[in-house]
């Protein structure tokens, strides 16, 4: 909620060349049902991931946590087979549960099963259980409705002290060469001071990529004509059929401006 529009605006221009575009859809966790959070460096935010299939219409929805490195093409992913179950997740390492980090829905399936709700009854009646935030909510109730994701597409680095500490030395056993998704789990991040595990250099390497560099692996199209503005300025956040007349004007950029507070609806 503390990401303002502006740093969205600059995003997009770097991105209108390649034709992507980064939506910014804000979401209001207190009007949203949460449970309990088992780890300092996550907050209530990973709860979203279990309202998704009400907040996004389509037909599948991907959900990837901040901190991977996407390295190869998703579409192979995003093309998986599920078997008819609602979602798919990749184990943990050295362990039966799934790791949430990389989601994969299939919309019509869940909610066919509910499950939103069956998420929500559950840590909501058994938060002494919760011993891994929305991770465990997704396990438990999903019990026999997981289809498993191949290791490539979460791999799961960062587990070098705990495992170390485990006397599971062999932890290269569990990780995978070239894999199309990192993802650096625990709390030693690579973007921290210090960091034991493995990835540090690969994850500052596309930190720190110019857009230039990036675009240049696009194929270019051609600058977009600036678009014409219009200013609503209101005092109220009732807007009549405000969506509907955004949505039939794609090529009019909207700004609204009141002279006091905005409403969370009207942001």
């Amino acid at each position: 909620m503390d990401i303002p529009q502006e740093w969205f605006n600059n995003i997009n221009q770097k991105l209108a060349g390649t034709g992507s575009y980064l939506h910014d859809l804000k979401v209001d966790v207190e009007n949203l049902a949460v449970g309990k959070v088992s780890w300092e460096h996550i907050n209530r935010y990973s709860y979203v991931r279990l309202h998704l299939p009400q907040l996004i219409e389509t037909e599948r929805i991907l959900y990837l946590d901040s901190d991977i490195v996407v390295r190869h093409s998703l579409w192979p992913l995003l093309e998986f087979n599920l078997q008819g179950q609602p979602m798919g997740m990749v184990h943990e390492i050295n362990s039966s549960s799934f790791n949430s980090g990389v989601l994969l829905i299939e919309r019509e399936a869940w909610q066919k099963a509910n499950l939103t709700q069956r998420c929500i009854e559950f840590f909501s009646q058994h938060e002494a259980e919760i011993n891994n935030g929305d991770q465990t909510v997704l396990n438990r109730v999903g019990e026999g409705m997981i289809q498993e994701l191949p290791a490539t597409f979460n791999n799961q680095l960062g587990m070098e002290e705990l495992m170390f500490g485990k006397h599971r030395l062999n932890i290269d056993d569990y990780l995978v060469e070239d894999a199309v998704i990192d993802h650096y789990l625990t709390s030693d991040k690579p973007w921290h001071l210090l960091s034991v595990g493995r990835g540090r250099e690969q994850w500052w390497h596309y930190h720190n990529l110019e857009w230039q560099t990036i675009a240049a692996h696009q194929q270019l199209i051609s600058e977009p004509l600036p678009m014409p503005s219009l200013l609503i300025f209101t005092a109220y956040d009732e807007l009549y059929q405000i969506e509907q007349l955004i949505t039939a004007l794609p090529m009019v950029r909207f700004e609204i401006a009141a002279p006091v507070y905005v409403s969370f609806k009207l942001k």
